[in-house]
């Protein structure tokens, strides 16, 4: 776990972690990860061990917005999403790199119908 060290962040981090079975000593606040643009997050992503199977980082917009864009285009194009507050994209990442090879597989959100 990954995290901005915005207090919503990491108070939202913590919960996740909890319900995932996680513990806190698990989560690691980065300054650079709050209001970061898609460049820092790349930063961040391409940080992590190759032998990582899962990564969940927490952050704010525009920067997690733009990221989903970068990762997989169809974000915004054919899925036509925007990114709201707890918001939570899944994505399929083929190896660790500053440009990772990525595809949506999931996009849930608390006021999803």
């Amino acid at each position: 776990f990954r995290t901005s060290t915005a207090n919503r962040a990491l108070t939202t981090a913590g919960l996740v972690a909890g319900a995932l079975g996680f513990s806190e000593e698990q989560i690691v606040g980065d300054r650079r990860m709050y209001l970061a643009s898609v460049r820092q997050l790349l930063g961040v992503i391409g940080e992590t061990e190759a032998s990582t199977q899962q990564l969940v980082i927490f952050g704010h917009n525009p920067g997690f917005e733009d990221l989903a864009s970068h990762l997989d285009s169809r974000f915004r194009g054919d899925y036509g999403l925007k990114y709201p507050t707890c918001g939570v994209a899944v994505f399929e990442i083929d190896g660790w790199s500053d440009e990772p090879s990525a595809k949506l597989v999931d996009f849930l959100f608390p006021k999803q119908k």
